[in-house]
């Protein structure tokens, strides 16, 4: 009889525990962000002048499925002073329901633009998790000083127009030109092959490495 009462009370508590979701994020798929924690990265620094694409994934390791909520339209609310000097992508994020076992990804890119130095940024992920709504982690980051670069002037080039109106820009100067590399605010690039004029197609704020006999050279200019 004894036995029949455990058994009965073990389906009782089986039937009782609840399914819940639970949530991770992973920092370049792989290193775990602690909830309410920081991850530092700054020991893989960023140089100066160029871009990086930082991923996440989001995984349900919980026993139900995981929603997703949006705040102010955005799944990810970024904070930090690292907030204004990245760029976030949550296309991907195509369905706030992730199932038991399943992920989704974003990914969070930095500018070329940012000035040397060390970065926090705080992510923020409404859920419908009990324990971790929202879900709260910071990643440190580092801008590294660029090595090699030299200025225009040092170079003996310009840089010309700047503003262009069409995206055609000159280099003048007596330097060999081995490559061009124009960098967006939002991380896309282009190359351009041993050109001393080129015509770039994306538009605003650009960051434009020459690569010289002489250097490298790193010149902001506007696409209008």
């Amino acid at each position: 009889m004894k036995a029949l009462y455990l058994s009965i009370l073990l389906l009782f508590m089986s039937f009782s525990v609840k399914a819940q979701a639970d949530m991770g994020i992973y920092f370049e798929g792989f290193f775990s962000l602690p909830y309410n924690g920081t991850f530092n990265a700054t020991g893989v620094p960023v140089p100066e002048g160029t871009v990086h694409t930082f991923n996440f994934t989001i995984r349900n390791t919980g026993s139900a499925p995981l929603i997703l909520s949006q705040t102010a339209g955005k799944y990810v609310v970024l904070t930090g002073t690292a907030a204004s000097e990245v760029v976030l992508d949550e296309s991907t994020i195509t369905n706030p329901t992730i199932a038991v076992g399943g992920s989704t990804t974003f990914t969070v890119t930095s500018k070329a633009t940012t000035a040397p130095g060390d970065y926090s940024l705080t992510l923020s992920i409404a859920n419908n998790t009990t324990a971790k709504n929202p879900f709260v982690g910071t990643v440190d980051f580092r801008i590294s000083p660029a090595t090699g670069v030299v200025s225009a002037e040092e170079a003996g080039i310009s840089i010309s127009p700047n503003p262009s109106t069409d995206g055609r820009i000159t280099i003048n100067g007596n330097v060999i030109v081995e490559k061009v590399i124009v960098y967006s605010l939002n991380g896309t690039s282009e190359e351009f092959a041993g050109a001393t004029s080129f015509h770039t197609r994306q538009k605003g704020l650009l960051v434009v490495h020459v690569y010289t006999n002489k250097g490298i050279v790193a010149e902001k200019i506007r696409v209008q």
